[in-house]
């Protein structure tokens, strides 16, 4: 639900905010499709690998790199390994393709499993016998890089969204967001969702995996898989559908049926039936308050105006902050009943 809040009008009309804005968007979405690029070749290359063939190999060496700034330090097992592959010797360090710096104790685990005089699997890319890894699929970091992304994502994809939701394609994304209308001929249907499934969907997705991050991270090794990794994504998910199940529950359903001239509508679970005939006319009414900080924020409700037993009566279809949403509705009813505006 989406709109020029005074916050946002004051973005739009303050010019070096909007510059910020524009610079941090910039940069946000650029680092963030970067890191979702490497994230997405890295985890199609390690899939890639259950087509490469398996030979013998030696490790040779192994020991653990540390690289110190003013985040922390970190660490990197190397492994070096020699294998023969099409009738030639060759030497590598490669694990895998997802592998990045961890922490001592994941490092050590991966030196403790792969150590020197050992012999070990080696799976190799027959078009290019050089290119092997010692560990094929997706193993724990892979997983764990894609959760510790999701949050990223959600922000990058809901500023953008909320920073043009109020220009031209913006507001049809918006009211593909918020609405969806049916119409056979016989039956017009109009489903309202203040809360978007979609939109619910990102945003819990995102805070459950702002939080599986760090007890996945601080939980888990890296390889191989590990039962923590797969139930974050399980946690995840299952926040994401629960709050997509839940914005459908919220949402608002109308029902116009032309034969009888019953419109049915329900709202939290509560049903309401009208004649098409008792309604006079679909209006916006606009309200305003103001917030602790002065701010006036401005609702529009639509309405259906209804005449009964000499008494009038609003019914309030839908409440929204954003004007054209509730004028969107206002005109789609008025349509479906043949009302004036």
């Amino acid at each position: 639900m989406a709109a020029d809040s005074p916050s946002v009008a004051a973005w739009k009309n303050n010019g070096c905010g909007l510059v910020f804005l524009t610079v941090w968007l910039g940069l946000w979405t650029l680092f963030t499709l970067a890191f979702d690029g490497f994230v997405a070749y890295s985890a199609a290359r390690q899939c890639w690998t259950f087509t490469y063939a398996s030979t013998q190999g030696l490790v040779t060496s192994t020991k653990i790199e540390s690289s110190t700034d003013e985040d922390g330090t970190t660490y990197t097992p190397e492994v070096h390994y020699d294998y023969t592959a099409d009738g030639q010797n060759h030497q590598a360090d490669r694990i895998s393709y997802f592998f990045v710096s961890s922490s001592h104790k994941a490092a050590q685990e991966v030196v403790s499993r792969f150590p020197a005089g050992q012999p070990v699997a080696v799976y190799y890319n027959r078009n290019n016998p050089s290119d092997s890894v010692l560990i094929r699929g997706i193993d724990g970091m892979g997983l764990f890089m894609g959760m510790f992304l999701i949050p990223f994502n959600v922000v990058m994809v809901g500023v953008w969204y909320g920073f043009f939701s109020h220009l031209g394609p913006g507001k049809l994304v918006r009211r593909w967001l918020h609405f969806r209308p049916r119409d056979d001929g016989l039956k017009a249907r109009l489903t309202i969702y203040t809360t978007p499934p979609l939109l619910a969907f990102g945003v819990a997705a995102g805070a459950a995996a702002f939080v599986m991050t760090f007890v996945v991270g601080f939980g888990m090794s890296v390889l191989p898989v590990f039962w923590l990794a797969p139930l974050g994504w399980v946690v995840v998910l299952a926040a994401g559908v629960f709050a997509w199940r839940m914005a459908f529950r919220w949402s608002r359903r109308m029902e116009i049926d032309r034969l009888t001239g019953k419109i049915g509508f329900q709202s939290a679970g509560e049903a309401r039936d009208f004649s098409s005939a008792d309604v006079s006319e679909v209006v916006v009414d606009e309200s305003s308050t103001k917030d602790a900080d002065g701010d006036v924020k401005r609702r529009f409700a639509t309405c259906l105006v209804c005449q009964g037993d000499g008494e009038e009566e609003r019914v309030e279809l839908c409440t929204w902050s954003a004007e054209d949403l509730a004028e969107w509705v206002r005109d789609w009813v008025s349509e479906k009943l043949r009302k004036g505006p």
